[in-house]
C-alpha cells in the first residue's frame, strides 16, 4: 500500500544513497516507513521493482540490503524542528 501524493514525506535512504523505503503520514498526521523489501539502488542499469513489506512507525534500526549500512528511523528532521520552533 503506497502512501497517496499527499500523505509522502519522501524517502529513507542509507548513508550510501540506497532508498530503503517511503516515508509518509497516517490519517492521525503519525510518520510511518514504507519500508522495501530490498533497497534501490540507482546506480545500477535495472533496479529491481518495488515490493513494499511492511509499514513500521519511528523507533526502528533498518538494515540496506545493498551495501549492509544500518540507520536509525526517526521522525523527520522537518517535524522535530517544526515541533521546536512552537514551543520557543
Amino acid at each position: 500500500m503506497l502512501a497517496d501524493a499527499n500523505n509522502r514525506i519522501g524517502f529513507k535512504c542509507c548513508h550510501h544513497e540506497h532508498i530503503l523505503g517511503q516515508m509518509c503520514k497516517n490519517g492521525d498526521g503519525v510518520e510511518m516507513l514504507e519500508l522495501f523489501r530490498q533497497a534501490i539502488d540507482y546506480g545500477e542499469d535495472v533496479p529491481e521493482p518495488v515490493d513494499v513489506i511492511g509499514i513500521f512507525p519511528v523507533g526502528y534500526k533498518i538494515r540496506c540490503s545493498v551495501c549492509g549500512d544500518v540507520i536509525d528511523w526517526h521522525e523527520s528532521g522537518r517535524r522535530r524542528f517544526a515541533a521546536r520552533a512552537a514551543f520557543e
